[in-house]
């Protein structure tokens, strides 16, 4: 059974891999602009997937769990 520690933990260790995928995309494209597109094409198909999952699960369980997110709170 979930519980609020359990998702935060996931949450918590997703953001840190999350910013380590940052570093090294920021770090692979200052090495030449050839490397743009390939950074650019493995976020967009990370968050393709990612996205995707969240409105599958979402489907199947009949939770909307992009419900109750305040976009307009989500700043860089």
């Amino acid at each position: 059974m979930a519980d609020m520690e359990s998702i935060n933990n996931k949450l918590d260790q997703a953001s840190q891999l999350l910013n380590e995928a940052v570093d090294l995309s920021t770090e692979l494209r200052k090495e030449g602009p050839g490397n743009s597109k390939e950074v650019s094409a493995a976020w967009e198909n990370f968050l393709n997937n990612f996205f995707s999952y969240i409105k599958t699960k979402s489907k199947e369980s009949g939770q909307n769990l992009m419900a109750g997110i305040s976009w307009r709170k989500i700043k860089p």
